[in-house]
Order: structure tokens, then C-alpha cells, then sequence
């Protein structure tokens, strides 16, 4: 009954994570959506207090610039950052003594001198593994690693991976990005070990395999998905019963302002004109207007 509950908080999260995501992208891409209610209030404040303070042409298009000028920063560093690293993980892979047979999605590395599995690839991934780590592992814990990395492969978690990675550095001006890359990949590769644990009808040998592996992680740069990737010790007493993962903790309400304030300040960027309107001419009307304000001095510009 505990692991079904377990099974369905799991869901949920996943689900509004995913949602979550899916509204930050939408604003990341349109910067213009008008929200309802409280927070479409203070974009509306926040556009109207700038405004105020700053009726001219420049300030307008300044602010409108500045704005769309980071979200598009973001996306340009997202890309390069990326797809760099995606290149620089496949020439990696090409430098190591591979072999394989045919079209097999598994990939055998000829070093005994290292301890690694791992999955790589976009849209068709495949499972690599050194002869090291055959060697080092037993039979069920070599198993249970093949498992973890099968979950990989069939779920392209390199390919979710990857996009994670392009999402939290596109929006690294916001904080929830991080959060937000931390906490999948921890859901993903825990997912992955209890479907290994559950293949072989015991958690013992994918928590042994995993001992052996916390001396050698793998560092891949994009486009990979390994079994020593992330929180291994957390990983292990998760998969021994001696502690829960905690995947349900919600962020702080101090977090979640410093987020919603940022948005706020952008959609309050992009909410000015392109061209803005001219600024006001000296006339009795804007004397008045402003008298209270700039005092004496909008008072004698008037009169001379």
C-alpha cells in the first residue's frame, strides 16, 4: 500500500514539475502573457510605476529591450552551452576503444582499467560499459546495471536530460531552474534503479553495484545518462529501506517570491511599447501636472 502511495506522489510531482516547466518555457517564448488576478495586478504596478518615473521615449524602449535582450541571452546561452557540450561528450565517446556488433544498442568499451556504464545518445541511445566494470561486478550486480541503463534507453532520459539542461541554463535568471534539474534527475534515476531492483526481485545487488561505482563517476558533458550520475549514498538507502527520498518537499515561500518578482520584472519590461510614445510638451496642462513633483523648477520653465 506505502510503495502505491509512494508510486502516486511520485506521479504527481512529475506532473506539476512538468507543468511547471511547460509554464516557464511558454513564458521564456511569448515574454508577453497576461496573467489573471494578484500577479497580473503587480505587473500591471510595476508597469505603471515605472512608467511614472520615467515618461520618456528612451526609458520605454530601454526597459522593453532590456528585457527581451536577457530572455534572448538566455536562449543563446542555453544553445551554445548545449550543444558544445553535446559535441564535446561525442568526441569523447569516439577517442574510447569501442567495439560492437552490428546494430546493437550496447557498446563495449576495451579498458580494464576503468569502471563505467552509461547511456548516450539522442534519439536512438545506447547502452556503453568498459570490460572494468564486468570484471569488478557479479553477476546480479552486473544485471542490475544493465537494468538501470535498459530504464535509460527506453525512456530517452538523455534526450530529457539534455532538454532539462537546455531549460535551466535558458532561464538561468531565475533560480527555480537549478531546482527544477535537481530534483527530475533525482526521479529519474531513482525510477531507474527501482526498476533494476525489481527485475532482479531484490534491491541488494543494484545497491552493491552502486558501492562499487561511487569511486568512479562518469563526467559526460550532454546527451548521457549514467548509473553513478547522481546522489549514489542517498540512492542506495533509498533502495535498502533505511531512508525515503524526500521528492515532495515543497520550496520556500521566500524561494518562490524571488522567482514570481523576477517574472514580474521582465513581463513588466516586455510589457512596454516598442516605440513609445513622445514625451510631454511645456504647456500649462503639464505644469500642473507635474507641479507637485518637480516644484519651482516645472513652474518657471512654463512661465519663460
Amino acid at each position: 500500500m506505502s510503495s502505491v502511495k509512494r508510486t502516486d506522489t511520485v506521479a504527481f510531482i512529475k506532473a506539476g514539475l512538468l507543468l511547471f516547466m511547460a509554464l516557464a518555457m511558454l513564458l521564456t517564448v511569448l515574454g508577453v502573457v497576461r496573467l489573471s488576478g494578484l500577479f497580473y495586478d503587480l505587473v500591471d504596478w510595476c508597469r505603471s510605476v515605472v512608467e511614472g518615473c520615467l515618461p520618456y521615449v528612451t526609458a520605454d524602449v530601454l526597459l522593453f529591450w532590456l528585457s527581451g535582450g536577457l530572455i534572448v541571452a538566455g536562449l543563446l546561452y542555453a544553445s551554445i552551452k548545449n550543444a558544445t557540450g553535446l559535441l564535446q561528450s561525442y568526441l569523447r565517446i569516439k577517442r574510447l576503444p569501442l567495439y560492437t556488433q552490428g546494430a546493437s544498442s550496447v557498446v563495449l568499451i576495451r579498458d580494464d582499467t576503468v569502471a563505467v556504464a552509461f547511456t548516450h545518445g539522442l534519439l536512438r541511445p545506447k547502452i556503453y560499459i568498459s570490460t572494468g566494470l564486468m570484471k569488478r561486478l557479479g553477476r546480479d550486480e552486473l544485471l542490475g546495471v544493465m537494468y538501470h541503463e535498459i530504464h535509460h534507453r527506453r525512456r530517452k532520459d538523455p534526450l530529457k536530460i539534455l532538454a532539462l539542461s537546455f531549460l535551466k541554463d535558458a532561464l538561468f535568471y531565475l533560480p527555480v531552474g537549478r531546482c527544477l534539474e535537481e530534483r527530475i534527475r533525482r526521479i529519474k534515476e531513482m525510477e531507474a534503479d527501482r526498476t533494476a531492483a525489481r527485475r532482479l526481485e531484490s534491491p541488494i545487488p543494484v545497491a552493491r553495484a552502486l558501492l562499487k561505482l561511487k569511486s568512479s563517476l562518469v563526467s559526460l558533458e550532454a546527451g548521457g545518462a549514467s548509473i553513478a550520475g547522481y546522489e549514489l549514498r542517498e540512492r542506495i538507502e533509498a533502495l535498502l529501506g533505511r531512508s525515503r527520498a524526500d521528492l515532495s518537499a515543497r520550496p520556500s515561500a521566500g524561494f518562490l517570491l524571488k522567482n514570481l518578482l523576477v517574472v514580474a520584472i521582465i513581463l513588466a519590461g516586455l510589457s512596454m511599447p516598442v516605440v513609445a510614445t513622445e514625451g510631454y510638451t511645456c504647456t500649462t496642462k503639464h505644469c500642473t501636472h507635474h507641479m507637485e513633483k518637480l516644484g519651482k523648477v516645472c513652474e518657471t520653465h512654463c512661465h519663460t
